[in-house]
This record gives C-alpha cells, structure tokens and sequence, in this order.
C-alpha cells in the first residue's frame, strides 16, 4: 500500500534508524514474551525487546514528547 514502508532487522536498532524527533510520533509498542514451542532458542532480550525499543526511543531529544501504547504488558 501506498505509504506504509515495512522495517526488516532488531526492532531497537530500527528505531534509532527511522525516528525523527522533529515529528510527532505515536509508538505502539508490543510487550510480548515468547513462550511454548521454539521459546528456548530465543535470547531474553529478544523475547521481551521492550525496554530496549523504550531505550532507543528516549534516547532522541524530542521536540514534541512521544505518545507511547503498550500492548500485552502484564
């Protein structure tokens, strides 16, 4: 579709690669943590990336502070 613009790769390390604090931004953020099958293979980090995602986000001087949704957090 016209307008969207997918991002491949770590979702930290994207962030820091397509925010511009000059804009304003709306974040949602999934907090989920993987469980069930294949869960052992994956690191801590990658399976709950969100306080790196917040990390990356905080870590530009904003213009305008962003609007921030988290979904699954428990």
């Amino acid at each position: 579709r016209a307008g969207i613009v997918a991002h491949l790769g770590s979702s930290p390390e994207v962030l820091r690669q397509i925010i511009d604090p000059s804009r304003e931004t709306v974040f949602f953020l999934d907090a989920h943590y993987v469980k069930g099958f294949g869960a052992d293979s994956v690191s801590v980090a990658n399976q709950c990336p969100l306080l790196a995602e917040l990390k990356s986000i905080f870590s530009f001087r904003w213009r305008v502070p962003p609007h921030i949704l988290i979904d699954d957090a428990e």
